[in-house]
């Protein structure tokens, strides 16, 4: 988005200025220090170095009372130094209760019910993807990667701080190395910067640069942090090689393996990054939670292997790329005779090597690029009768590769490109899908436009091609939003091979109508009234599909007690055509109402309660059923 900046506020002895765009975004200023003497990170702000820095400070609420100046007991203020090796941040958060302040201890990246500060910094202050640097009072630290889609908290970076809590409220000391943030090779840097304050007790949220609840995502309302001058990125390089060794005991049998492999990362640019992993074991990766999936499809699980989690926001796009595919089970089952069986089970393909390349360059141009070779996987099936034993291939040499390009333009608006491409050796299936999509904006952040095209396409013993056409158009800011939404996904479009398809050979008309209140008013800090109409068919035969009608109404009071009341139509009931797992049939089910209640205590408190009332009322005798 291109700005026009008005100078509104001059002033030769005043430390800020404020500078309006020509869609009214106010961005404060504030001017870092220089220093040569490195402040020692321990939560206490007593050291020499902070005297006479700049303060940011005049906090403004976004929540509950959006645009109310922070009251002055609860005051925050923040000063920045630099040197030659990263920013520091230092943070005094002032509280007339410091007994009160909610510490809890948790893990890292979780905030759980404490009080947070976070510094938002976008070194490239293009509104497009800002570093969140979030710590709580007893000093745990939280960082994630931040764009107006999106908060990718599997990011991580390596930073130094530390909390105190005093007798004055808590106070807070950060060292950011630039080897972690992202910026341009200039001189003189101007970055974007806001800093948010949360207190627990009275869910009051403060920003330092105002951030207008009304239209517009968190990453428009950014300050303007000046000063930082003649600092270099370091050579960003790292390597972490590994060793390991397993021993299995199974069947009175033992076997041994012993692995060895590295991860390597690269800063190829201040923008754009290499990483790659050769001969990975994820041995230690997090199991998966136990699951009965009783559903018409495959269950979706969420992805635990570092390599796949890092600075994969931009291969999300289109929902084309699913990870999990790599290194998952074989492509096909072994084809056992009337008297073979198995000799052992069937292992996971073995993932021999995989590389990605990210970033963004100074114009908005995003672009991905992901590649992995999996191993040929063979099983040992042997004759019950004559005990010899075969050898099939149930998943060959295989290559996966996605290519993403994302061109974001005009604050929000952006167009993508995405391919997705598997090639398997000899005669197993290769696949292909591509996406198209456009998503504009305006100016303003109230009305969004938005076009998908995909297609699909597989080669196995035949050819098969397939489409998702979607488009949409609506309101998205303000009291009032509403959106017009139709999709068709055809019969034969599947992207299994390296994505996740669930349902498809329908079309689907949406339309959804919502009430916000933006302000809180003498009754309520919160007012949400959302309304979901929702229409759909199968395709091939135009059999009905489903038609139903959802409103649900959301309230928070004064004394923050949550309330909410629902209901869920079907007036003329649904044909379920994937239960009953056979193409060509459909489970009818008859119409119904279903309203809903819903009630949350008071959760400023250490003790809260909720409960909630679910009725069922069916077009059918001795179904009803109240939760």
């Amino acid at each position: 988005m291109r700005f026009v900046f008005l100078v509104i506020l001059l002033s030769n002895t005043s430390i800020f200025a404020q500078k309006k765009a020509g869609d009214s975004i106010i961005r404060k200023e504030i001017t870092a220090s220089k220093t040569t003497i490195s402040p020692k990170i321990d939560g206490i702000l007593d050291e020499e170095v902070w005297q006479n820095v700049p303060i940011a400070k005049n906090f403004v609420q976004k929540d509950p009372e959006n645009g109310k100046a922070e009251s002055p007991e609860f005051r925050t203020e923040v000063k920045i130094l630099y040197d030659n090796t990263g920013i520091y941040i230092g943070a005094t958060m002032y509280d007339p209760e410091p007994g009160k302040i909610s510490k809890e201890l948790v893990e890292r990246d979780n905030i759980g019910n404490d009080d947070f500060f976070n510094v938002a910094i976008n070194g490239y202050n293009d509104k497009q993807q800002s570093l969140e640097f979030i710590v709580l009072p007893n000093g745990v630290q939280f960082d994630a990667k931040l764009t107006n889609s999106n908060e990718d908290k599997a990011w991580s970076a390596v930073w130094y701080s530390a909390a105190k809590i005093n007798e004055n409220g808590w106070t807070v000391e950060m060292k950011i190395p630039y080897s972690e943030l992202r910026f341009p090779k200039k001189d003189v840097q101007k970055w974007g910067i806001n800093f948010v304050r949360f207190v627990r007790r009275n869910k009051v949220k403060t920003t330092w640069n105002f951030v207008d609840n009304k239209k517009g995502s968190f990453l428009l309302y950014d300050g303007i942090l000046n000063g930082i001058q003649n600092i270099t990125t370091p050579v960003r390089l790292s390597f972490l090689p590994y060793f390991s060794t397993y021993v299995n005991n199974f069947d009175s049998k033992t076997s041994n393996s012993i692995n060895g492999g590295m991860d390597v990362k690269y800063g190829i640019t201040d923008a754009f990054t290499l990483d790659t992993t050769l001969i990975p074991d994820f041995g230690q990766t997090t199991f998966d939670n136990t699951t009965l999936n009783l559903g018409p499809f495959e269950q979706q699980f969420a992805e635990n292997r570092a390599f796949f989690t890092e600075g994969t926001e931009l291969f999300s796009k289109g929902n084309l790329f699913y990870s999990r595919r790599v290194g998952d089970y074989p492509s096909r089952d072994p084809n056992l005779g009337t008297n073979e069986s198995l000799v052992g089970s069937i292992q996971k393909v073995k993932l021999l090597n995989a590389t990605k390349i990210s970033g963004r360059t100074n114009k908005g141009l995003g672009i991905g690029f992901f590649n992995a070779i999996t191993k040929k996987t063979n099983v040992d099936i042997k004759n019950n009768l004559t005990d010899e034993i075969r050898t099939e291939t149930l998943e060959p040499l295989a290559n996966y590769n996605v290519f993403v390009l994302d061109q974001r333009f005009n604050g929000n608006s952006s167009v993508s490109l995405i391919n997705t491409n598997v090639t398997r050796a000899g005669d197993f299936r290769d696949a292909n899908a591509t996406a198209l999509l456009a998503n504009l904006v305006d100016k303003k952040n109230k009305y969004n436009l938005y076009g998908n095209l995909k297609g699909s396409y597989a080669k196995d013993n035949s050819k098969i091609f397939g489409t998702d056409i979607a488009a949409g158009v609506g309101k998205i800011f303000g009291k009032s939003q509403y959106t017009l939404d139709f999709e068709s996904i055809s019969k034969d479009y599947n992207i299994d091979d390296l994505g996740y398809t669930g349902a498809t050979n329908y079309y689907n008309f949406r339309g959804y109508y919502g009430y916000h209140l933006l302000q809180p008013n003498k009754k309520f800090n919160i007012v949400n009234w959302n309304n979901n109409l929702n229409y759909a068919r199968r395709i091939d035969t135009d059999l009905f599909k489903v038609l139903d009608y959802q409103s649900n109404l959301s309230l928070q009071d004064k004394k923050f007690r949550f309330y909410s009341f629902g209901i869920h139509i079907y007036p003329i009931g649904e044909n379920d055509l994937y239960e009953p797992r056979t193409f060509g049939k459909y489970l009818f089910i008859p119409a119904s109402i279903n309203p809903y209640y819903y009630f949350n205590s008071d959760n400023r408190k250490k003790l809260t309660f909720n409960y909630a009332v679910d009725y069922y009322m069916y077009k059918q005798t001795g179904r009803n059923r109240l939760y």
